[in-house]
């Protein structure tokens, strides 16, 4: 028995020494297990970290996108709206315009009418003057013929009341 109590005692150290040995060899199989998968955590923590500020930046790159479309939607509405005001106004300035031109055009006919009408009127005035000159000088003619048959008649008479006659003169 003591034979016995020997190799029980050797084969329970040799146990607890393949336990330990085995617990050594899992606790260094674990240790570098952990080790690696705390880095590999660590390398995902790490890549999620990147993700989310990328993503926040994105984030804030939309929004800022979106405020810049905004703002030129609006600065487009009010492009469209003053456009079409400009339009209206430009229509209705050609409109007047276009108006104001037949006016003129008018205007321009009745003028070149009046001025015919004023250079016909001109010349009838210069065609009358001219007979009326005519017409004077053909009156001093005849009362100058006149005055000369009075005076031939004025001097018959006082010839003819001194042969005793009797004549008015004129």
């Amino acid at each position: 028995m003591p034979f016995m109590k020997q190799n029980v005692n050797l084969g329970l150290l040799m146990l607890i020494a393949a336990l330990m040995l085995s617990f050594l060899t899992f606790t260094v199989i674990y240790q570098g297990g952990y080790e690696n998968i705390t880095k590999k955590y660590q390398d995902k923590s790490d890549k999620i970290d990147n993700l989310v500020s990328t993503l926040s930046n994105q984030t804030k790159q939309v929004q800022e996108t979106a405020e810049t479309l905004n703002a030129t939607s609006r600065a487009k509405e009010i492009i469209t709206q003053k456009y079409s005001t400009l339009k209206t106004d430009n229509e209705k300035a050609e409109l007047e315009l276009l108006t104001t031109k037949n006016s003129m055009q008018d205007a321009k006919n009745l003028l070149v009418a009046t001025n015919a009408a004023i250079n016909q009127t001109y010349d009838d005035i210069e065609t009358k003057n001219s007979l009326i000159d005519s017409k004077k000088s053909e009156v001093t003619t005849l009362t100058s013929q006149i005055n000369n048959i009075k005076d031939d008649f004025n001097s018959m008479c006082t010839s003819y009341i001194a042969l005793n006659g009797t004549c008015t003169i004129k």
